[in-house]
């Protein structure tokens, strides 16, 4: 199956109203839990099964790094152009 392909755009935002959610869907997806469960991490097993293979796309009109609030900066994986 082909992956999911999840974007945000790189707009002026507060961090954690994008982080958290990036955070959470990171967290269902086969590049975080397949060494998990490879290494064996308590509660892991058969997981990659049911993982969601996800991939993540910062979306700026440059790549240009990107100032969030508390300074946090971030720089765009790809530009609106480019995407996917």
């Amino acid at each position: 199956m082909a992956p999911l392909h999840f974007g945000i755009l790189m707009i002026p935002y507060q961090t954690i109203d994008a982080a958290g959610p990036l955070d959470m869907l990171s967290s269902c997806s086969k590049a975080l839990i397949s060494p998990l469960e490879a290494v064996g991490f308590p509660g892991t097993a058969g997981l990659v099964s049911k993982a969601i293979d996800i991939e993540f796309h910062h979306i700026n009109e440059s790549m240009d790094p990107v100032t969030l609030t508390a300074g946090f900066k971030i720089v765009p994986s790809t530009t609106c152009d480019n995407c996917p």
